[in-house]
Formats: C-alpha cells, structure tokens, sequence
C-alpha cells in the first residue's frame, strides 16, 4: 500500500541526466519557449537521486508504458522535425497524395 498524502504533480517537457558513479540524477523542468535557443537557459525545477538499481527498475516500467501506448496508438516519433508537417523552405517537400 502506498501514501500518496504528500505527493505533488508537476508537468515537465525537459529532463537533464547527471549520472554520476553511484547514482542517477534527473533534473526535470518546462521549457516553454517556441524557439528554443542556448542563449535562454530553460529552468529546472525538480531533481531526482535514484540508484542504478531503481534507473533500470524505472526504465523498465517506461519501456513497458511506452510500448503499450504506441500498441494502441501507434509508434512516437522523438525526432521533432520528422514531426512537422508542411512546407518548409529548404527541406525536401513530403510527397502529395
């Protein structure tokens, strides 16, 4: 049984990975710029120490989620400009239907 009296919830769409010999430190933040840029550093908010041990016990239980998903809805494409859709100068055109 767990207590899920203190949990908190955020929302994040930026994760930074610092594995260190022992450990694995994610930082979680939101990044809400349209045009990310290097110059404008997006804010970390949230960090999370885990030992290896849990890392592969938490990969797991993502790949499964994740796998799940893309059964039902199909596959998740990472790469954001396979992503995009339309015309886009100097880039080839997707073909028409």
């Amino acid at each position: 049984m767990s207590d899920t009296s203190a949990v908190t919830t955020i929302y994040t769409n930026a994760i930074r990975c610092s594995p260190v010999p022992e450990e694995v430190i994610l930082d979680f933040g939101l990044n809400t710029s349209e045009n990310p840029s290097p110059t404008e550093p997006i804010k970390l908010t949230h960090r999370v120490v885990m030992n290896y041990y849990t890392a592969k016990r938490l990969m797991l239980l993502l790949m499964g989620v994740v796998q799940r998903h893309e059964g039902m809805f199909g596959v998740l494409e990472v790469d954001v400009a396979k992503r995009i859709r339309g015309v886009r100068p100097g880039l080839p055109q997707p073909p028409k239907a």
